[in-house]
């Protein structure tokens, strides 16, 4: 049980973080955060990807929603081969 957190943008000086995160009650074995090379439109920082392990064996995968999702996808593809 627990969360994953992968930050994309974060404001020091307000304390603020911006990103992508999975909640899950099933026990988690390992997270990878992927930072793709496609960008957010109005902030213009990186797309982050988010996979987590769980101990079934079953892979959560978060990934951030754009017109640009084919190829979000298609760069995470190739990244995990």
């Amino acid at each position: 049980m627990g969360w994953a957190f992968a930050p994309n943008f974060i404001d020091t000086s307000n304390n603020t973080y911006s990103g992508i995160l999975i909640a899950t009650q099933a026990d988690r074995t390992s997270s990878q955060a992927i930072v793709t090379k496609h960008y957010e439109p109005v902030s213009n920082t990186p797309k982050v990807s988010l996979f987590t392990k769980l101990k079934s064996g079953k892979i959560l995968l978060s990934i951030p929603f754009a017109k640009e999702t084919r190829a979000v996808e298609k760069c995470l593809a190739n990244r995990l081969r």
